[in-house]
């Protein structure tokens, strides 16, 4: 039954497609479009409000992504926690979540991060499409005290 119902999906966007392009959409599915960026862009102030710079996942929607994985590492393989939208919630560098917007560095990891003289970092965002396999977003973080 769940192949008859994948095999209709594809012939009805067959059908009502028309003469669009369904290579870009392909692509699409497959994750290609992902991306991890930061609100707003530029370097980030360790003394700011801890909300004043969030991260998103970008071009998920209709992908069926399973298992997202939000790492924030420095140079030297250090993990650190992040936030996500509601305050009281702790994004762990090796636990699934299904946050996709919202997510910020903490009170305390930004004090971490400054009494280690951590300046430089990279965001990775690891998830699982099916039928695809793991894709991988990446954005550079940098910090300034």
């Amino acid at each position: 039954m769940r192949n008859t119902d994948s095999l209709a999906c594809l012939v009805i966007l067959l059908t009502h497609s028309g003469g669009t392009d369904l290579g870009a959409r392909v692509r699409h599915s497959q994750g290609e479009r992902l991306a991890v960026r930061q609100k707003p862009a530029g370097d980030i102030s360790l003394d700011a409000d801890p909300k004043s710079v969030q991260f998103e996942h970008m071009g998920y929607e209709e992908v069926g992504i399973g298992n997202r994985r939000w790492i924030f590492i420095d140079s030297e393989g250090r993990k650190y926690l992040l936030r996500g939208p509601n305050a009281d919630e702790i994004i762990a560098p090796d636990e699934d979540t299904d946050y996709v917007r919202g997510i910020y560095i903490g009170a305390k990891t930004r004090a971490l991060l400054n009494e280690r003289g951590v300046r430089d970092l990279e965001l990775i965002v690891k998830c699982e499409i099916p039928e695809v396999g793991q894709k991988i977003g990446r954005l550079d973080v940098h910090l300034v005290p």
